[in-house]
């Protein structure tokens, strides 16, 4: 009997790869064939057959039918943002790929949950808290806190572990924050990771991290949601120098909101 081949857009096959960080090489290798043949159906000499796309569509996590679309859907691309644990630590070609798998999953789920919104007829929630790079941390910290109706006499009170990583995780969601956990990429590749996007805006914290590493990761992606895109387009520094200044000043503020100053002061009043 002969194979069917699959008859698809050659330049999906390139996009989609490219989005997954793979190589030509690597990705020849996952699918299971030579990079010459991977490279002919790239170049649409050749085409796969129906068996090797849905492997293609596995390892580049993409649905089967994508690779027939005329062009890359808007809606999927890939993160940039990613908190680890050494920002000098460069990823190799497989971990790139792993991260970047990881992340599209999720990306998509968000996809789904507002193709869900308007199937049902409803306005998916928005997150309207907004801020910039401008404002000291302090000032955004205290509107973070106010946005999210954050008692921190009420939390001292939260059983430490996974009570309080439960209760701030289910009170982003009730913001309209999607808010996910990865077990599938070792915690130095990726601790933390946010779609800022003002509809459905999502985060992804670590499960291999502790409790107390998720929780900072949470508020630390939140912060990065807050901002946007415009909070960062102030600094005047180099790209290696601004991507550092942004985490310390997400960092910092972070710390804010889960242990104010003026808090922080009062308990050490005696």
């Amino acid at each position: 009997m002969a194979k069917s081949n699959a008859h698809i857009n050659h330049e999906m096959l390139i996009w989609a790869r490219k989005t997954v960080k793979l190589s030509v090489e690597l990705a020849a290798k996952k699918i299971g064939v030579k990079m010459e043949k991977l490279e002919s159906w790239e170049k649409g000499e050749a085409f796969p057959t129906v068996k090797q796309l849905y492997k293609i569509a596995n390892v580049y996590k993409r649905p089967f039918a994508l690779f027939y679309f005329p062009i890359p859907p808007k809606h999927f691309k890939p993160l940039k943002d990613f908190r680890k644990f050494h920002h000098q630590y460069t990823l190799t070609e497989n971990e790139e790929y792993i991260l970047q798998k990881e992340l599209l999953l999720f990306q998509q789920k968000r996809q789904i949950a507002l193709d869900l919104y308007e199937q049902l007829d409803t306005d998916a929630p928005q997150f309207k808290l907004k801020g910039t790079v401008n404002q000291s941390l302090e000032k955004l910290a205290e509107k973070i806190i106010q946005y999210l109706g954050i008692n921190h006499n009420e939390v001292a009170d939260i059983k430490p572990g996974y009570d309080a990583l439960n209760y701030w995780k289910k009170l982003l969601e009730s913001k309209g924050i999607l808010v996910f956990q990865t077990s599938g990429v070792p915690l130095h590749i990726m601790r933390g990771a946010c779609v800022a996007k003002d509809v459905l805006p999502v985060i992804i914290i670590n499960s291999n991290d502790t409790q107390n590493g998720r929780i900072f990761s949470l508020f630390h992606e939140l912060v990065h949601i807050v901002l946007r895109e415009d909070g960062i387009s102030n600094f005047r520094y180099s790209e290696r120098k601004l991507y550092a200044q942004i985490e310390v000043y997400c960092n910092q503020t972070t710390a804010e909101v889960l242990v104010p100053a003026h808090t922080l002061l009062e308990s050490l009043v005696v």
